[in-house]
Parts: C-alpha cells; sequence; structure tokens
C-alpha cells in the first residue's frame, strides 16, 4: 500500500522524480523500501521525522544518488553496505540518529556527516 504521505505522480511515475524531499513533515515508521524505484534520483531528504528502523539496502541501489539526507530520525542499525555502490553520492548525512557499526569502507569519496 502507498504511504499516506506520498505523491500520487511519484508512486505512479518514479522514473519521472528527480529530487524528493519529505523533511520536517514528522513521518513515522520505516524508511520505504520502494523508494529503490525511484531510479533517477539525484536527493533524497527525511530528515527532521520518525523514522525508525534500520536504512533499507535497497537504497544503495539509487545510482544516481548525489546528496542523501537522513539525519534527524530515530534510525538504528548499520550504515548499508550496498551504499557502496553509490558512485555518484558526493553527501552523506546521517546524524543524530541510532546508528551503529562501522562506517563501510567503500564511503570514502563521500563527505559524511
Amino acid at each position: 500500500a502507498k504511504p499516506s504521505w506520498i505523491n500520487t505522480t511519484i508512486h505512479h511515475k518514479p522514473h519521472q522524480a528527480r529530487n524528493l524531499v519529505i523533511s520536517w513533515t514528522n513521518v513515522s515508521g520505516p524508511v520505504p523500501t520502494w523508494l529503490n524505484r525511484l531510479s533517477n534520483l539525484y536527493s533524497l531528504d527525511l530528515s527532521f521525522n520518525q523514522l525508525s528502523g534500520s536504512i533499507p539496502p535497497t537504497l544503495g541501489y539509487l545510482l544516481k544518488l548525489v546528496w542523501l539526507h537522513l539525519d534527524r530520525n530515530k534510525l538504528t542499525g548499520p550504515i548499508p553496505e550496498s551504499f557502496g555502490h553509490l558512485a555518484s553520492l558526493k553527501q552523506l548525512i546521517l546524524s543524530h540518529n541510532s546508528l551503529a557499526g562501522a562506517i563501510p569502507k567503500s564511503l570514502t569519496h563521500v563527505d559524511l556527516y
């Protein structure tokens, strides 16, 4: 089922989405795994919400992603190893969560906050 906070156009035409900003909206629950369908996404900002659980490894398949902001949520667990696939990624902001584990070595090319 489509979450109530997502725009119908994005849900039905995911290849057209370039930037998705859903910050400061107080959305809660897990980060949706279907976001990997947004294959042409350059930036994803889900910061300043109440998202919880682990970061889905499927985000590591958004190969055009340049900016990923997941800061200031309630995320737990490790940074997915699949983020090593994100060769275009320049900025990854994960601060103010409860993440654990080592930063994958494949992210040495990224500004990590």
